[in-house]
């Protein structure tokens, strides 16, 4: 079982141990890492596996920081990225390739990346192809990228990044952050007790 974004996606569709995919305000579609600047051209690979890529990924597309702001909204970046269809599809990870069920956590108001639209993507993916096992998307309206257990702070609305020193906007608010959190918490523990319930 891994319980990650994108990441759990990947180890579900690489490792076929895995049988239960719990996806945090993830992607299915393998994006570009993370550099010291938005605004830098080229971006390596963020997954790779015995060193190669796994597969084409999609770099990000800049936005024009303005450094008045308070804080960069990355969203409209990636948007930009995910209107390619053809990059798009090449890059969207096989999660046909899962055995086991999945479960996708995302918000509406996500200004870091657009994870809804982007696990979205990933049911698609599940509908044609056909796959067996149980897959779900919850998507929280008011929520943004800040989807965690429940109890913990949800007032924090951006943050600075340790690489780049950059101050990053995350979206949501208190009260609907609080509520995704403490809603989707209980369906993962529903989730897990069903999908790893022994034979």
């Amino acid at each position: 079982m891994v319980t990650w974004g994108e990441l759990a996606l990947l180890l579900g569709a690489t490792f076929p141990e895995v049988t239960a995919v719990v996806s945090y305000v993830g992607s299915g579609v393998i994006h570009a890492g993370f550099v010291a600047s938005p605004l830098e051209s080229e971006n390596p690979p963020a997954w790779t596996y015995q060193g190669k890529p796994l597969l084409p990924y999609l770099s990000f597309a800049p936005n024009d920081v303005n450094q008045s702001r308070s804080s960069i909204r990355e969203t409209p970046g990636f948007l930009r990225v995910l209107a390619e269809e053809e990059l798009v599809e090449a890059a969207t990870i096989p999660v046909e390739r899962i055995h086991g069920s999945v479960l996708l956590i995302s918000g509406r108001d996500d200004q870091i990346w657009p994870s809804a639209m982007m696990s979205d993507i990933t049911m698609r993916r599940f509908a044609k192809h056909c796959h067996p096992f149980r897959y779900e998307h919850l998507c929280y309206a008011g929520a943004g990228h800040g989807i965690f257990q429940p109890y913990w702070p949800t007032t924090v609305h951006q943050y600075q990044h340790p690489v780049d020193g950059l101050t990053y906007a995350i979206g949501g608010n208190a009260q609907d952050d609080a509520v995704a959190c403490a809603d989707s918490w209980q369906n993962v523990l529903a989730f897990l007790a069903e999908s790893l319930k022994a034979d």
